[in-house]
């Protein structure tokens, strides 16, 4: 089964003192295509801006919008200025350990992190990003007392519940792991991350109809979200169901028609209930993502 890792929350690169989450894969995929056009024109306008007068804000806002678009190496040169221009706002410092940690550069986003922590040592979410940043070290001890404080500093925390649920799977502590997820459910109801995640354990550890339950709420919760529906095909995969198998990976090939492992799962569902079904059943089933590319294309 193609199962992904886990989601981490990530985050997002909004106006200071108004940080978000999203996932840790690249910034720039969790905006729609329209969103990133008008990124491109605001990273115009800030270019002009700093050549006029590279103050801090206006370098700030020209390194969040360059993050942003996943231009994290541009992102940092700015980082670094602003950085130079005014050191003691924690906020610099967190979008640079960022921008480093998406870089992969981790010892370096650990000093970044530190310095936030120098300045307000209870800030919760530097804590969570020395776990991330830990736990890609493989150095999970560290990760896990990491998120362990920022959970102290604040119980309710779902992305640190979260975060610390993808420590212990890479550590392959499953139940912890689910306990983490399931601690974050409870205190979000905003993100399907958890839910994603939780989906993806049950389903390694056999617990089908859990997955399935994980994933449903997750597709709930952000209907224009790919992947659960991708998931939920992996799971009726195992489960012989190749019917349902196919409406979930066409769910998720509505959202992305060119979702590449959920075209591979569709054939090979196709591919199962032809044999078990025969070919009339099969042509059927066939049948409904035509109608909907065509639809698409304005043909019908």
């Amino acid at each position: 089964m193609r199962w992904i890792y886990p989601v981490i929350f990530f985050l997002l690169l909004a106006p200071m003192g108004a940080a978000a989450e999203v996932m840790e894969s690249g910034a720039s995929s969790v905006f729609s295509p329209q969103q990133l056009v008008m990124l491109e024109n605001d990273l115009q306008n800030w270019n002009n801006v700093v050549r006029a007068n590279a103050t801090y804000d206006n370098l700030m806002n020209r390194a969040l919008t360059l993050a942003k678009l996943g231009r994290d190496r541009e992102a940092v040169v700015d980082f670094v200025r602003a950085r130079d221009v005014n050191s003691s706002d924690l906020w610099v410092w967190l979008y640079l350990g960022r921008a480093q940690y998406r870089l992969g550069e981790y010892n370096e986003s650990l000093k970044s992190f530190d310095k936030v922590l120098e300045i307000d040592p209870k800030f919760k979410r530097a804590y969570n990003m020395k776990g991330l940043t830990f736990a890609h070290l493989g150095r999970y001890k560290e990760a896990v007392e990491s998120h362990t404080k920022a959970l102290e500093l604040d119980p309710e925390y779902a992305e640190g519940w979260n975060d610390l649920g993808n420590t212990y799977y890479y550590m392959k502590d499953y139940q912890s792991a689910l306990l983490g997820y399931n601690n974050a459910t409870y205190f979000t109801t905003q993100f399907p991350e958890p839910e994603i995640n939780a989906g993806i354990v049950h389903a390694m550890l056999g617990n089908y109809n859990e997955a399935l339950r994980s994933f449903q709420n997750a597709t709930r919760m952000r209907p224009e979200m790919k992947e659960p529906w991708y998931l939920r095909g992996e799971v009726y995969m195992k489960l012989g169901n190749y019917t349902e198998a196919v409406k979930s990976y066409d769910k998720a090939l509505e959202r992305d028609p060119n979702y590449p492992e959920a075209i591979k799962g569709r054939e090979e569902a196709l591919r199962a209930s032809k044999k078990v079904c025969g070919p009339t059943l099969l042509a059927a089933v066939a049948l409904v993502p035509l109608l909907y590319r065509r639809s698409r294309r304005g043909d019908a």
